[in-house]
């Protein structure tokens, strides 16, 4: 196939409804009432966003919230998972026996995700790679200018520039995963810089009025042959 008649029209994301500047104050209303989860100036909250299955590998991340706190004495990080799904029970279970429970809310399914990007400090995606296509939850959390953490997977190069806007980890390698965690804890000057970078990215390349922007050219451009 000729390259010159293929269009790559990239997900579009509202960047709108996905600024950072949601009301956050129901939310964390019921995190302090139902999760304990106390907001301290001085903790990073991670959120991690999908289905609770194997193919998301969520235990990946809570071994190395489990190595973070072995390891740095001075962390303070707390995990929200937002998601349902079969290995939810297996990951509670994990988080007692591991001595991390006090770290780790469960919430379940939600709607109220632009709240939650707008609390948290980082979003950490642990997919086996290359079986996902790009994630929306990536491109909604670099809208509400959260950093993320990433396995490879396709599409994450695009959107990821290690060290400038996240951090891409190696797959399953605990210690990887939890020093970069520790770096974006650490550095919150850097954070608020990868912050802007992210949001920055989208509102360039993966806004929605970017997505219909090239349908528009591509419908115009068949049109006109």
């Amino acid at each position: 196939m000729d390259p010159g008649k293929v269009t790559v029209i990239d997900n579009g994301v509202n960047t709108n409804l996905f600024n950072g500047e949601a009301d956050t104050g129901p939310l964390k209303k019921e995190l302090r009432e139902k999760n304990r989860i106390s907001f301290s100036d001085t903790t990073m909250f991670i959120s991690s966003i999908g289905s609770l299955k194997p193919l998301k590998n969520q235990i990946f991340l809570l071994k190395a919230v489990k190595r973070l706190y072995e390891k740095y004495a001075d962390a303070e990080v707390d995990v929200v998972f937002v998601g349902e799904g079969p290995d939810r029970e297996m990951l509670e279970r994990y988080s007692a026996e591991a001595g991390i429970k006090e770290y780790v809310a469960f919430l379940g399914r939600r709607d109220d995700i632009p709240a939650i990007l707008s609390f948290a400090d980082a979003l950490v995606l642990t997919s086996i790679p290359d079986k996902e296509g790009m994630s929306n939850v990536i491109l909604e959390a670099m809208s509400s200018g959260v950093p993320v953490i990433s396995t490879p997977s396709i599409g994450t190069s695009e959107l990821i520039a290690d060290g400038k806007n996240g951090y891409i980890v190696d797959y399953n390698d605990t210690d990887d995963l939890c020093d970069r965690i520790y770096a974006m804890f650490k550095d919150k000057s850097a954070r608020n810089e990868m912050s802007r970078e992210a949001r920055s990215l989208i509102k360039r390349k993966y806004s929605l009025d970017k997505m219909v922007w090239t349908y528009e050219k591509m419908y115009l451009r068949f049109f006109e042959k």
